[in-house]
């Protein structure tokens, strides 16, 4: 942890009488130590100095609280525009939404980041096809936003289950679409969030498939973010061939169930069709590379929402050429889009389309560079995002180079092309001909993205106008727009530096390996415990050197089910990534031990609800989600548990029964479990009589 130093912790009065109190052991025979004697003024004037030094040593500007984060590898975060869900329904045809497709809650603008396709198909009806069963779940009257509850697998899912979704029209051919799959979540113990970075095996394998002339055909699955519906997310699908009407007149996708390793059987609170991520974020410059491949004649589709006003450079060995307006003649298409045809040189490799919204091409031009060090330019647009400006520089070589944004200039070299932005003034800085370049020529911002931040998090139901005219009859945000933040400060950077000091990141105590455990992607970690070899084999360790043994106990409702495959490869997977190089891991699983009771008890009069309160108490103590591995069960403890109810004269006779393996007995009668056993109440019998 990063300690607090305060260097200024004496005022001006403490500094004068510890100065006065050495007085005596110096020189004794000074002993006026009134404000008149001219020594007195002397050692006020050094307390004074002496303060004046203490707070100046104190006070640590900006400039190195920055270097002193950068030690440590952090910088300040910078402003996070906010992210929302769209869902638009009732949609008349099929359409291919632009780049930045633009819609508004007010006056804020949400943008999407990518293509999309609004499919008319509609989702009528879920099916689900197990032990030769079959439900269905109408969605015709179903509220959209609103939650259901289906089970597509059933309640003990297993390989050949499978469930249908009927629509109402053929989805595309040879196009992408997605469906946006909601996963109930709310159990007693969370599934850890599964994040695009990290290393995951999936509990379960799917084979997608949709019906034809010629019977069943699988589907690509081209993106899934559920990751087999462990998680709410995006599945992204594409067909090959064209869809035919099957049963009750419907189109039918189909999902199979191939291999099973859930530990709880999947339930779907929400299916949708058309929804669409969108970011709070207003773009006013963009740009696309396309390949070229020394083709002299190319055809490029400006699949953009700015795609009327745009600019072509042809990239060169190190910068790009503008292509001048004779060889560029743009049309537009049907479908609201723009295509260009472009005439080039035989070596070009590349080409660019710089894209800018035309209200504000006016600042797009941050300045003209003059060759000077130092040089500092304010953009004259507000809350510019530092993660998406991008600069280049219309040089004297007549090309246009790119510009690298970095934090600092200390890595730059003389001929670095680097600049520095600023979110919090806009300000964006160039070097000192040392360490970074100093541009000569025209600066142009071509890519540009403003933001509201924090205000950018509105409530659900805001979202509802695009500023293009679609075949849409509703647009809406189910749920509330999140994640929006303002620029972090320097304190709140430090705050963040420490918490990131107290992370688990190497497992090399028992602790730092049940907190790897814990937090693994994707899994659902019910109890986990570090057990040593001695206690596991009984001080027979031999061939068992240097390995860690851990037991985890996995969520499932109602079940004692013992790790799965996807369990064990996760596991496995994680712990190798993090532990110490020459340490070998053992990953274990519970061994259950059932617990049966007989007692014999005498209760005191007028108490009707006795035997609920003892048997709720009793099994409330062999919770198998409080136990702690190879706990053993104690007689007196269970005695005294019991004995203890307001309800219960006395305990008369108590046997304790256990079934399991590697379990012995003491003096006392205690149950002692093995290191990785876990308890459970298999039966109780209680003898209830009243008591005198």
């Amino acid at each position: 942890m990063l300690p607090d130093i305060e260097l200024d912790q004496q005022s001006f009065e403490e500094i004068v009488e510890d100065a006065k109190k050495q007085i005596a052991k110096v020189y004794p025979r000074w002993t006026n130590y009134n404000e008149a004697d001219p020594g007195i003024t002397f050692l006020e004037l050094f307390s004074w100095l002496k303060e004046m030094q203490q707070y100046h040593l104190n006070q640590i500007g900006e400039k190195n609280q920055r270097k002193f984060l950068k030690l440590l590898g952090v910088w300040p975060a910078p402003m996070e525009p906010a992210k929302a869900l769209l869902h638009l329904w009732q949609v008349e045809e099929d359409t291919t939404l632009l780049q930045r497709e633009q819609f508004c809650a007010d006056t804020i603008p949400f943008e999407t980041t990518n293509l999309h396709q609004l499919v008319k198909a509609k989702l009528m009806v879920l099916q689900s096809h197990f032990s030769k069963e079959k439900r269905e779940f109408w969605l015709s009257h179903w509220d959209q936003g609103a939650e259901f509850y289906f089970l597509p697998f059933g309640t003990e899912p297993c390989v050949g289950n499978h469930f249908c979704m009927g629509f109402d029209s053929p989805l595309p051919v040879q196009t992408s679409f997605s469906l946006y799959v909601c996963v109930f979540q709310n159990y007693p113990v969370q599934r850890n969030k599964i994040r695009e970075d990290s290393s995951f095996y999936p509990l379960a394998k799917l084979r997608w498939e949709y019906w034809t002339a010629s019977g069943w055909k699988q589907a690509k699955v081209l993106k899934d973010e559920s990751h087999e519906f462990l998680q709410n997310g995006f599945v992204e699908l594409q067909l090959p061939e064209p869809m035919t009407q099957g049963q009750e007149g419907l189109f039918w996708l189909r999902v199979v169930l191939e291999e099973n390793w859930y530990e709880i059987p999947v339930v779907f609170t929400g299916i949708y069709t058309n929804m669409l991520p969108v970011v709070q974020c207003n773009t006013l410059a963009d740009y696309q590379d396309f390949a070229a491949g020394g083709q002299t004649h190319l055809q490029i589709p400006l699949n953009h929402r700015l795609g009327k006003d745009v600019k072509f450079l042809a990239k060169k060995q190190d910068g790009y050429k503008k292509i001048q307006a004779p060889s560029v003649v743009q049309t537009f298409q049907e479908d609201g889009t723009w295509l260009a045809q472009l005439e080039l040189e035989e070596d070009t490799k590349e080409v660019r389309a710089l894209y800018q919204d035309v209200h504000y091409s006016a600042y797009l031009q941050l300045a003209i560079g003059n060759g000077f060090p130092k040089q500092k330019y304010q953009i004259k647009m507000d809350n510019i995002l530092s993660s998406h400006l991008e600069i280049m520089v219309e040089e004297a070589d007549g090309l246009w180079h790119c510009w690298q944004q970095v934090k600092d200039f200390d890595a730059s070299f003389p001929e670095s092309r680097h600049f520095c932005f600023e979110e919090s003034s806009g300000m964006v800085s160039f070097g000192d001909c040392e360490h970074g370049m100093a541009p000569v020529g025209p600066v142009y911002l071509v890519r540009a993205v403003a933001s509201e931040g924090i205000d950018g998090n509105v409530k659900q139901q805001q979202i509802s106008t695009c500023l293009r005219k679609l075949p849409v009859a509703h647009i809406s945000n189910h749920w509330v727009a999140a994640g929006g933040k303002q620029p972090e400060t320097l304190q709140e950077c430090f705050m963040r530096a420490r918490a990131s000091l107290r992370q688990c990141k190497r497992a090399v105590t028992d602790e730092d390996y049940q907190q790897q455990v814990k937090n693994a992607p994707g899994l659902m970690i019910q109890n986990c415990r570090c057990v040593s070899s001695a206690q596991l084999y009984q001080g027979e360790v031999a061939g068992e050197e240097n390995t860690v043994h851990i037991v985890v106990q996995s969520f499932s409702k109602e079940k004692r089910e013992k790790l799965n495959e996807g369990y064990y490869r996760n596991l496995y997977a994680l712990l190798d990534r993090c532990r110490l190089m020459g340490t070998k891991v053992r990953v274990l699983s519970p061994e259950y031990i059932g617990i049966t009771i007989f007692a014999e008890i005498r209760i005191r009069p007028y108490y009707q609800q006795a035997h609920q309160m003892i048997q709720k108490t009793v099994e409330d103590f062999f919770d198998t989600a409080k136990w702690v591995f190879g706990n053993p069960v104690q007689y007196s403890t269970l005695y005294g548990v019991i004995d203890r109810l307001e309800c219960v004269l006395s305990v008369d006779s108590l046997a304790i029964d256990a079934k399991g393996a590697n379990i012995s007995r003491n003096r006392s009668g205690d149950v002692l479990l093995p290191p990785n056993g876990l308890v459970y109440l298999n039966s109780a019998q209680y003898h209830l009589s009243d008591g005198e």
